[in-house]
């Protein structure tokens, strides 16, 4: 039974990381139809980071503000960016 198995799933050693080293375009897009620019211009990228398993309390220090003396680089984050203290992720 276990040489059937390898048998039958000796193919799959080519075929799952052919799957991954294809073309990374969508099944209908078309190259007679380029995309749309968007009016306007862009402005800086949007970028989201939570950060999930760290205790907002151990970043703070004894008057609430990020404690840079501990934390540097999430004090520069926290005055170069958005800061939503109060925010939470779903379980």
């Amino acid at each position: 039974m276990r040489r059937l198995f390898v048998t039958c799933m000796a193919p799959a050693v080519l075929i799952i990381p052919g799957h991954f080293c294809g073309p990374l375009t969508s099944g209908n897009s078309s190259s007679t139809n380029p995309p749309r620019r968007r009016r306007g211009r862009a402005t800086d990228p949007g970028r989201s980071h939570r950060v999930d398993e760290l205790p907002l309390v151990s970043l703070l220090d004894a008057h609430a503000p990020i404690d840079a003396s501990n934390y540097p680089n999430f004090a520069r984050l926290g005055r170069q960016a958005h800061w939503f203290r109060n925010a939470t992720t779903p379980p």
